[in-house]
């Protein structure tokens, strides 16, 4: 949820690795066997672009100002956003491990790096997003999964948004 957001980034300050790993997430919607691997040969003429390690799906998309000020806190001599105490990528399981624990720290039960993507998709489509804007932000190849994942879109909002769209054009009332 939003409130699960700020809740994460209120524990974890500009600059630090959980707040860039929650900026990759939130501002590409990516899974974490990608956000891992991120970075700036990724960001092309401001935008940011991959392949999807689960699907290959291509995935290009505008770099959002707030994951741009993000990234400029980044150590400047990485080829990835988010290393390791090592100074190495992360291991797709050891990412996992590793985001899930921060979430705990922030007092984020059962939430996960994965999480983010619905909860990235939801507050999109509560902001007005369609399905095929969510299929091509994604990088989700049919409908079926751009409606799975955001289920839990406020209906009350999208109501408010959607009613005004059944109005005749002509003005004429009954």
């Amino acid at each position: 949820s939003e409130d699960d957001f700020q809740c994460f980034m209120r524990m974890y300050k500009a600059g630090s690795k959980e707040r860039r790993a929650m900026a990759l997430h939130l501002y590409t919607g990516a899974r974490g066997c990608d956000a891992r691997l991120f970075g700036p040969q990724h960001i092309k003429n401001g935008r940011f672009t991959f392949t999807q390690q689960k699907t290959g799906s291509d995935v290009d998309i505008p770099r959002l100002e707030e994951l741009a000020r993000e990234l400029a806190l980044a150590p400047k001599d990485a080829l990835a956003f988010i290393l390791t105490e090592f100074g190495k990528t992360f291991s797709q399981k050891g990412y996992g491990s590793w985001f899930n624990d921060k979430c705990r720290k922030a007092g984020l039960v059962n939430r996960t790096a994965h999480g983010i993507r619905g909860g990235a998709a939801t507050i999109a489509v509560n902001n007005g997003a369609s399905i095929h804007q969510l299929m091509s932000m994604f990088g989700w190849l049919s409908e079926s999964m751009a409606i799975r994942y955001t289920k839990s879109a406020n209906r009350k909002k999208l109501a408010d948004s959607g009613m005004p769209l059944i109005r005749l054009a002509s003005q004429t009332s009954f």
